[in-house]
């Protein structure tokens, strides 16, 4: 899980991205979420973030048909 999480974080400060928002590697979606709880999942349902400045980054794996677990 870390990998995939260095690659999201990877992403979004090569685009130049502020500290709250990240991009979703799969379908290129920008995430940014202005404040706690204020969850933003991208249209393919991989990433989701909350928080605001105090930002929480979920992955969720859709490519095994497993239900959509978090990883």
């Amino acid at each position: 899980m870390e990998k995939e999480l260095m690659k999201v974080d990877t992403l979004s400060i090569s685009k130049g991205l502020n500290r709250n928002q990240r991009q979703c590697p799969r379908c290129d979606d920008i995430l940014t979420p202005s404040h706690n709880y204020d969850m933003k999942i991208c249209k393919c349902g991989y990433l989701s973030i909350d928080g605001g400045m105090n930002l929480r980054i979920m992955l969720t794996d859709t490519s095994n048909n497993n239900g959509g677990k978090l990883i």
